[in-house]
């Protein structure tokens, strides 16, 4: 009788979950009956059937959007920036001259506040303006042999009124992910062919089974901020939200209004969901390449939150473009661009022109 050829490490089951009864690890069985087992004890437990089919059902059939209260809860007045589109509001005692993100006075009335869902949560300011605007004096402090070469009244940003607390919008989703996939793992090897070493590849079938929990994913919403400038500020640690109070924003904090639907959320988050289960089942796979990778996701008891995060916004405008200074409200953590003086680059110039000349000319006499 033929030995039994042993499995290549590409047939191999790899599964990212314990047993609950031992804590070993568990495999799936992709049988008849398919079910994960644990290597070790007798538990096992099937699995949904319908994750061996494309779930086609959108993420947020999930989480019943007509039950959500609407308006922020308080009194406000909403502007939408004709300059860079965001849209914000202020509590109503508190009207609104110029926008924080951009500086503009094009403010057009709106009433936005009513159509957004009320927030769940939020993270209150804990760094404070004094804070912030020490932070962004140690920011512009920066100089090359004694000169700052930044325009003289960008300091203006230095003075409190110029300094804005703004809470921004977030998108929060926890869910649960069971995930199984299939494909082909390709091993190369080298084969000799006429005297020649070829590599070639062989490719085995390749299954297995992914669960994980997402906890806080956030889908960033800002229209005011870029989405380079919102990962310089990050993290956010979300373990500190409290619950929505009204109170938090009757003190002149204005409030961005997220503008685009809450599916299209729901969409980006999926996406994000999807993206990272991908990368998880690859890292599982172990082989030099993956074709014909699907992959199957069931996501279970997703809760959707709207939140307010806290940020420190400066504007300064050089030259028609304008330049923002991000504070995280929470970290203190602080990013933005600064603009460079032409006339001190200029005159730094012509002076480092003068002393190379004065240099040549001494060490040529």
């Amino acid at each position: 009788m033929a030995a039994k050829q042993k499995k290549s490490k590409a047939q191999e089951l790899f599964i990212h979950n314990h047993c609950p009864q031992c804590g070993s690890k568990m495999r799936y069985d992709g049988g008849a009956f398919k079910k994960l087992k644990c290597t070790k004890c007798s538990y096992s437990r099937a699995l949904n059937k319908d994750t061996d089919q494309v779930v086609n059902q959108p993420l947020h059939q999930g989480v019943k959007l007509n039950h959500f209260v609407k308006g922020m809860g308080l009194p406000m007045k909403a502007y939408f920036c004709l300059n860079c589109t965001a849209e914000i509001a202020m509590h109503k005692d508190s009207p609104l001259t110029t926008c924080p993100f951009c500086t503009s006075d094009e403010l057009e009335p709106s009433d936005r506040d009513k159509d957004v869902f009320k927030p769940y949560s939020m993270i209150p300011f804990t760094v404070s303006q004094d804070h912030a605007l020490k932070e962004l004096r140690k920011w512009l402090g920066f100089t090359v042999l004694g000169v700052n070469f930044f325009p003289e009244d960008i300091f203006g940003l230095l003075e409190p009124p110029k300094m804005r607390g703004v809470y921004l919008p977030v998108f929060l989703f926890d869910g649960l992910t069971r995930s199984t996939w299939f494909g082909e793992a390709g091993l190369s090897f080298m084969d000799e062919k006429k005297g020649k070493k070829i590599s070639r590849m062989m490719w085995d079938p390749t299954t297995g089974y992914y669960e994980h929990f997402f906890e806080n994913l956030d889908v960033e919403i800002s229209e005011g901020i870029d989405d380079l400038t919102m990962e310089d500020i990050q993290p956010y640690n979300y373990r500190y939200l409290v619950p929505y109070d009204t109170r938090f924003l009757q003190d002149n904090w204005t409030v961005e209004l997220y503008q685009i639907p809450e599916i299209e959320g729901f969409k980006a988050a999926n996406m994000l969901m999807d993206n990272e289960i991908m990368t998880a089942a690859l890292d599982r796979i172990i082989a030099d390449d993956v074709r014909k990778l699907k992959i199957t996701s069931e996501k279970l008891s997703i809760a959707f939150k709207h939140v307010l995060i806290p940020i420190w916004v400066g504007s300064y405008v050089y030259q028609g473009e304008v330049f923002q200074f991000m504070i995280n409200g929470q970290s203190g953590k602080i990013t933005g661009e600064k603009p460079l003086s032409n006339f001190k680059l200029y005159v730094a110039m012509g002076i480092a022109i003068a002393l190379i000349t004065v240099l040549v000319l001494l060490f040529s006499w």
